[in-house]
């Protein structure tokens, strides 16, 4: 049988001063795009789904 010592650390996560709402932030300026998009091929049906997903 192999005698390993098991190493126990922090996750190797990138730790920067960024919390949760710079990141939503981005999430909404990188779907943004995509939701103009999805408007502009399927019309106002597209627009109720996504006020109806948002509210």
């Amino acid at each position: 049988m192999l005698n390993k010592t098991l190493n126990i650390s922090t996750s190797p996560h990138i730790t920067r001063g960024i919390g949760t709402d710079d990141i939503m932030q981005n999430v909404v300026w990188a779907l943004l795009p995509t939701a103009i998009f999805a408007v502009y091929s399927f019309g106002l049906s597209a627009l109720m789904v996504l006020a109806a997903t948002v509210a």
